[in-house]
């Protein structure tokens, strides 16, 4: 299966009156591409087996690619002087100060880029499934990963932690995500004051940290570990 085939037959899959005009060619997709996908991780996840070690590894160097990426750019903030049209941002942009100014434009790109490469970690999991990886960059609607759990399809959008969702971006990651069968919001660390993501009285399943990852099969101690260890080598670098 391609995305030229998704693409050119996908038309013949009707779509549920109820269901939000932008979200038709996703549940088309999804669909249609169930089966292929469900069979897939079935045999992947008969013939892999992740060990501990391996996953260290893998993770170990994910994190330093994550690190070589954002330091360039993170190096070009510290270093560029205070654009004159943003000195009256904020109080701290108007007193000038060099770290505190920055620290937004520091921590937003750290935590978008990191999220990206935890992303891409999921996927050593043998039951995780990536739409974008394997259909020549084809994507569905709210959907980052797709994994198998008791051999049925899971579809879930990713964050970084609970709090990542700002209060009016929720609503659209629930629509989003009530058309899929099973579906999933995941904070892939075990971190922030409280969830923004509410399912409210939909079917959409809430998960952050640990009890992710083991669904996938994963270890979750390696990922917090190696994440800590490479948010402190940045630091110690830039300052």
């Amino acid at each position: 299966m391609n995305r030229l085939e998704i693409e050119s037959s996908i038309n013949t899959i009707e779509v549920p009156n109820s269901l939000d005009l932008e979200m038709h060619n996703a549940f088309k997709i999804s669909r249609y591409t169930h089966d292929y996908i469900l069979n897939y991780l079935n045999c992947r996840s008969r013939d892999e087996t992740i060990s501990r070690e391996e996953f260290g590894q893998h993770v170990l160097l994910k994190m330093n690619e994550f690190r070589d990426e954002v330091l360039p750019q993170l190096r070009r903030i510290r270093d560029n002087p205070i654009a004159t049209a943003d000195f009256n941002k904020n109080i701290f942009t108007f007193s000038g100060t060099e770290i505190f100014s920055k620290a937004n434009d520091y921590t937003r790109l750290i935590n978008r880029k990191l999220g990206e490469y935890l992303e891409r970690i999921t996927l050593f999991s043998p039951v995780c499934f990536s739409m974008e990886q394997n259909f020549e960059g084809l994507k569905l609607t709210g959907v980052d990963v797709i994994f198998l759990r008791n051999r049925e399809l899971v579809y879930t959008q990713l964050k970084t932690k609970k709090d990542t969702l700002t209060g009016s971006q929720a609503p659209r990651s629930r629509m989003e995500l009530t058309i899929y069968n099973n579906s999933m919001f995941v904070a892939l660390l075990n971190l922030g004051s409280k969830w923004t993501f509410s399912p409210r009285n939909s079917s959409v399943e809430r998960v952050s940290g640990e009890s992710f990852w083991e669904l996938i099969g994963l270890f979750y101690d390696i990922v917090e570990s190696e994440v800590s260890r490479v948010i402190l080598e940045i630091e110690q670098d830039l300052f």
